[in-house]
């Protein structure tokens, strides 16, 4: 037998073995059965995180208050686990506290959370906590405000309630500034 017809035959007899090597199972059929595959598992779907936003001014403090002031800021929970990141800035004034409370609109509240400076003179101000289920329940119902302190108004130069931004959870109403969104924590 010539050497060449015996490499062909040999390869012929190691892809027969091997179940063929054009994609064949070896039932003589070239065609996949679809029905025999099963689709790759897909990962659980994650929850969307929340997302919240405030403007805060004099005009929303309790009494009002006439300042050049500002502020405005943004939250975020997972509803998973309900751990909530805060993050609020603020201009026109030298803040020594950035406070998150429990309390509606118009009406005040303990604090619940006091956010810290990231870099003294910035006015930027972070926080995080994990919420429970009563207060992460609170937060959507529009229970929850930022005020901010400062030398001049110890008690408060501006505030505004924390709201649900509209399409992050399905509630909308109005609140805190954001327009189209429901008021939150």
């Amino acid at each position: 037998m010539p050497r060449h017809s015996c490499i062909l035959l040999s390869i012929l007899l190691i892809l027969a073995a091997c179940g063929g090597g054009g994609g064949d199972s070896g039932s003589g059929s070239t065609s996949l059965d679809s029905s025999s595959t099963q689709p790759a598992p897909q990962p659980a779907a994650q929850p969307q995180s929340e997302t919240y936003a405030v403007t805060l001014s004099g005009a929303e403090q309790v009494p009002p208050r006439i300042t050049g002031a500002q502020g405005s800021g943004s939250a975020s929970v997972n509803p998973a686990t309900r751990q909530m990141t805060v993050s609020v800035t603020v201009t026109g004034t030298t803040a020594n506290a950035v406070n998150l409370h429990q309390g509606a609109p118009g009406a005040t509240g303990p604090i619940f959370l006091s956010l810290v400076e990231t870099a003294p003179g910035s006015g930027t101000w972070t926080g995080r906590t994990t919420l429970s289920v009563a207060e992460h329940s609170a937060m959507r119902a529009g229970q929850f405000y930022v005020n901010v302190t400062s030398a001049a108004f110890t008690a408060g130069e501006i505030r505004g309630q924390i709201a649900l931004r509209s399409g992050a959870g399905g509630a909308t109403g109005t609140g805190g500034g954001v327009t189209g969104t429901a008021a939150l924590r």
